[in-house]
């Protein structure tokens, strides 16, 4: 940039860098989550029991907890809570 500075200028380039650092920080490396585990995890991010879940989805706990350990499982945490935080942090989720 040359001086004297044009502010409008300024915000478009800050704002190009801001997005060009969100776009390198959202790593790609995570795997794909299916329609049901974002669910249940969005359903669990919210306080729900398993029992809870699958009576608001229809489905059985034993469903529940096997959509929770395949989504734990894939983003390589060891508990349900673990999961939760790392979905919400990686944007897969919104609580």
């Amino acid at each position: 940039m040359s001086k004297p500075i044009d502010f409008e200028r300024l915000v478009i380039i800050i704002e190009a860098r801001i997005a060009g650092i969100a776009r390198t920080k959202q790593s790609p490396n995570y795997p794909k989550l299916k329609d049901r585990e974002i669910e249940v995890l969005t359903w669990a991010a919210r306080g729900k029991t398993s029992a809870q879940i699958a009576n608001i989805m229809g489905l059985t706990k034993r469903t529940v907890d096997f959509h929770i350990d395949n989504a734990r499982r894939k983003l390589g945490v060891s508990t349900r809570t673990e999961a939760v935080i790392k979905a919400s942090r990686n944007r897969l989720i919104k609580p």
